[in-house]
């Protein structure tokens, strides 16, 4: 296994997170994580670590082995989040419990994961949404309704549930990509451009 596949699996995802004791839902920390990487220029692991586990940053600077450890499979998880953005090939996985868990779960974890998204761009400077080209602020509107979406009730179709979930996550999943192309497009002009002066 690769070092940026160490942490694969949303159950694993949990299990660290409650070893390190922390307090936010683990899709909305991914949710954090792939904002933060799809709007910053320069974004960093502890950043992101700072935000969602800070009494680990402090213990693994300190020395603690086991919050290095625990920091160290969250910077794993950090890299290749960073890595499926970076590919533009539309890889991104968001962490969300498996398929074999109750829809009501999965959906909690997807409105989860959407609140943290939209946090993520708050902690990135993102405030009005409205100036963002082409479809992304109906996207994030979108989002924003998803994220209130984790009182999910069964309804009598089964099989129609779960394909409006599965549609609701890959709408979800390339909203962020849109939005990660976007910025990254204008990082990379505003680089141009400081190059050229």
């Amino acid at each position: 296994m690769s070092a940026t596949n160490k942490l694969t699996s949303y159950s694993e995802f949990v299990s660290l997170l409650r070893q390190a004791k922390g307090d936010l839902p683990p899709a909305e920390c991914h949710g954090i994580l792939c904002a933060l990487l799809a709007v910053q220029s320069q974004p960093t692991a502890e950043r992101w670590l700072s935000e969602i586990l800070p009494e680990v940053v402090v213990s693994a600077t300190s020395g603690d082995a086991l919050a290095r450890e625990t920091a160290q499979h969250l910077i794993d998880l950090f890299q290749s989040t960073q890595e499926q953005l970076a590919s533009r090939s539309f890889s991104l996985d968001l962490l969300l419990p498996d398929d074999n868990e109750l829809l009501a779960n999965r959906t909690e974890a997807l409105a989860s994961w959407c609140r943290g998204f939209l946090y993520g761009l708050g902690l990135s400077g993102i405030g009005d949404i409205s100036r963002l080209p082409d479809d992304l602020p109906e996207i994030l509107l979108d989002m924003e309704k998803i994220s209130h979406a984790d009182d999910y009730a069964a309804q009598d179709d089964e099989e129609e549930d779960e394909r409006a979930f599965a549609e609701l996550v890959e709408y979800v999943r390339l909203g962020a990509m849109m939005l990660n192309e976007e910025f990254q497009n204008l990082h990379q002009q505003s680089a141009g451009t400081t190059q050229t002066h």
